[in-house]
């Protein structure tokens, strides 16, 4: 709703609280749309309103998106689908996000893998920190997904 119609609203309720209180106007307003029932929602859509906007502040957050993006192209470019994830089940998308974290971007010469990398070192593809951050976010993501379908989260239960 916008501002003047909030206004508009919030000034008719006013106006009839205050005739109520020198004369009967009970007939003017139905039980449901009563001023203070208008004031009251009013109150409730404003702080809806913000809380809305400061969701939609977070959410379009690049941070985020950027790791959501790589979560999606884990699986539609790499083939790292929901199935495969779920086969992992000893922490090795954890620990690979690990190894993405504490890569410091020096490349590693010898051209193989860090301790504690999960997978062949084929599959080790470090890059410059924050696109290590981001691909360690997206493997963090992919290992909660895990746990929430092998807890039955997300399926009605």
């Amino acid at each position: 709703m916008t501002a003047p119609n909030k206004q508009a609203l919030r000034e008719a309720a006013q106006e009839e609280i205050m005739l109520r209180s020198v004369s009967d106007t009970s007939d003017a307003w139905q039980d449901e749309a009563s001023p203070e029932a208008v004031l009251s929602l009013l109150a409730s859509l404003e702080a809806a309103e913000k809380r809305i906007a400061e969701l939609e502040a977070r959410a379009f957050n690049p941070a985020i998106l950027d790791v959501i993006a790589e979560r999606q192209r884990q699986q539609s470019v790499e083939g790292w689908m929901p199935e495969h994830d779920d086969e992992h089940c000893n922490g090795e998308l954890a620990m690979a996000a690990v190894c993405y974290i504490n890569e410091t971007g020096t490349v590693n010469r010898n051209g193989g893998k860090p301790w504690g990398w999960p997978w062949d070192a084929s599959w080790w593809k470090p890059n410059a920190r924050r696109r290590n951050l981001v691909k360690a976010g997206a493997l963090i993501l992919a290992e909660i997904e895990r746990i929430d379908r092998a807890a039955g989260i997300g399926k009605g239960e």
